[in-house]
């Protein structure tokens, strides 16, 4: 068996052989202690590890390790993590925190083992054949082998045209998996397993109060911040947003940096000036005047708002092919998301923070959770608080019934009642976009996912079974930009301490979140504690996806056998002839054209990129 390639960056390439085996890296230096990376490391017996890592907890394990603290100060991250795995095995998943992925190999039991951790970003990919195991962190190392070739996987390739992003250890190259995150992968000689090495078990806090739930929450947050922080080089930049998530990064970051002086730039992705186009209902299309008062609060902060330059996103898109693992799945998004990149590295950042999983973790609540509210502290309280949303918008009304009456309706019955509302769970389960028979494989698919669109019973259950399912690694802000993207809100002592959360911590009368609210309500603007509205940062992204370049961009990749075989021109072409003057704010024209259509386009591009005929 070869077990080969790591391609973790590009300041230095090193490769080590064992019986069997070779190792590489390729490395990017992000952290200070980077200088002294000395991997793979070589172990006796024939034994290799490699790692991508970020240890948040060094001083910890290098306690726990026995390890002076002159020695550990010249010791990697990677090496670190190696001794850790040494001494612990899976072990040192409770008891390393950060954000890594690395491989080992045994010759004695001749078995590669790969291992990813807890909603780590860094990516793991493998693929296995009869005469050899290879991985890399990106699929394009693994194509650089001669005994591997390129292949298309057309199953995966259609769940992404349905806009479905749950597929496992799948990806859209045939015979390449990817390690999930809090997962390991072995490769033997006889056999290949996968399995979890965490799970994310709820916990009840003893915690009874919001206030103290919040200082915990506070306490825990700033030390995932702060570890995000360390850099080899260069500054910080955060995305922030008008929301709850990006401005409690934004804030604890600015808290933290304050002590060394530091500037923290804040980056909010915003239309261009003059763009006046209708808001969706309940959303906000420009949110950088509720973001730009983040910087009233907090001194250290420049507040740079980040508008798309006019013309066409879809040479952006045709570049970011080379340096992602798969197609884009939200593209209309791309405008804003790559000002904001273009902003951060051009000012010379190097570390890019963001709070993607914040709406699972640390600002997760509301009506959603009024079952549980219920079921924790019983009728008397909970109808206590039932009785005071009548002064939210109708909408909260309709939210909290929905929540309440909806689990235990039909499925019928409640379609129904969706449907009179001008909604219906068939719109997201339809795929007009593919051919058969992709299509009709790729419906039941999202049926047998979405199909059932009644709130589950329990909040708590269906948020961590989403958050567990959820998996973006993502190594092209660092390929494209140079930007190392961190996020403290899936730090795991973070998400564990959310989850074990009561109900009454995140969810009130009002219209807040108890805990969140106590942790970080004199840290950021009343505005984005209170707002009912969600950020809605790419409300001009029709203006970056003009009819005549996605036309034109949909003819010459359709000149690929590979996409006209799964796409069905003749209902592109369609909306493409009946493309809309404006309106771009309902509802069905969201769903069609940007979401389906430009979904479309950013899969046909990556096929035609890596799939040429």
């Amino acid at each position: 068996m070869l077990a080969a390639l790591s391609a973790f960056g590009s300041d230095g390439r090193v490769i080590a052989h064992a019986d069997r085996a070779a190792f590489g890296r390729n490395l990017f230096k992000t952290l200070p202690e980077d200088d002294f990376d000395a991997q793979p490391t070589l172990w006796p017996q024939g034994r290799l590890f490699v790692a991508d890592a970020r240890i948040d907890n060094r001083a910890d394990v290098a306690r726990s390790l026995r390890i002076a603290a002159a020695d550990a100060a010249i010791l990697s991250d990677g090496a670190l993590l190696a001794a850790s795995w040494r001494r612990w095995k899976f072990d040192a998943v409770e008891r390393v925190l950060g954000d890594y992925a690395f491989a080992t190999w045994d010759g004695e039991r001749e078995c590669l083992t790969l291992v990813r951790s807890p909603f780590s970003l860094k990516p793991l990919f493998f693929c296995s054949e009869p005469r050899f195991a290879a991985f890399a962190s990106m699929p394009a190392g693994l194509f650089a082998l001669r005994e591997f070739s390129k292949k298309i996987n057309i199953h995966y390739a259609a769940g992404v045209a349905a806009l479905y992003s749950y597929l496992g250890s799948a990806t859209i190259f045939e015979g390449v998996e990817m390690v999930r995150h809090g997962h390991a992968v072995e490769l033997a000689r006889d056999a290949t397993r996968s399995f979890p090495i965490w799970t994310l078990e709820r916990k009840m806090s003893p915690i009874r109060r919001a206030e103290e739930a919040g200082e915990a929450l506070r306490a825990e947050f700033d030390r995932a911040t702060r570890c995000s922080l360390r850099r080899h080089k260069g500054s910080v930049a955060s995305q922030l947003s008008s929301g709850r998530d990006s401005s409690a990064v934004t804030a604890s970051a600015a808290i933290a940096m304050k002590d060394g002086r530091e500037l923290l730039t804040a980056l909010t992705g915003a239309p261009r000036e003059g763009f006046s186009a209708a808001d969706p209902p309940e959303m906000l299309s420009d949110e950088s005047g509720m973001a730009s008062k983040m910087a009233a609060i907090h001194p250290n902060l420049r507040h740079v708002i980040c508008r798309p330059s006019s013309g066409s996103i879809i040479p952006t898109m045709e570049a970011i092919n080379a340096v992602h693992h798969g197609p884009l799945l939200n593209p209309s998004n791309l405008p804003w998301w790559a000002a904001i990149n273009d902003a951060a590295s051009t000012q010379g950042n190097s570390v890019l923070l963001h709070g993607t999983t914040g709406n699972f973790t640390i600002s997760a609540g509301g009506p959603d959770h009024i079952g549980d509210f219920l079921h924790e502290e019983g009728p008397l309280a909970w109808a206590q608080v039932l009785t005071t949303i009548g002064g939210g918008p109708p909408s909260r009304w309709i939210g909290a019934l929905s929540q309440i009456v909806g689990p235990f309706l039909s499925r019928s019955a409640y379609d129904l009642i969706l449907k009179a509302s001008g909604r219906s769970s068939d719109d997201v389960c339809r795929v007009l976009v593919l051919r058969e028979p992709y299509r009709t494989r790729a419906e039941a698919l999202l049926r047998e996912k979405f199909g059932d669109a009644r709130p589950p019973l329990s909040a708590f259950e269906y948020r961590r079974d989403m958050l567990m399912l959820r998996d973006n690694p993502e190594k092209m802000s660092l390929g494209k930009w140079g930007l190392d993207p961190r996020d403290p809100t899936s730090d795991r002592a973070v998400v564990e301490l959310c989850f074990s959360f009561r109900a009454r911590h995140l969810f009130s009368s009002g219209a807040g979140r108890p805990a969140f609210d106590a942790a970080f309500g004199n840290r950021i603007p009343r505005e984005s504690l209170c707002s009912t509205r969600r950020g809605y940062q790419g409300a001009d992204w029709f203006e970056h996806f003009p009819l005549r370049q996605v036309a034109a961009a949909f003819m010459t990749y359709g000149k690929n056998e590979l996409v006209r075989e799964l796409l069905d021109y003749r209902y592109i072409e369609a909306l493409l002839d009946a493309w809309p003057a404006d309106g771009w704010d309902r509802r069905e024209r969201l769903l069609t054209y940007r979401n389906s259509l430009i979904g479309a386009l950013a899969l046909a591009s990556f096929i035609d990129f890596h799939f040429p005929d």
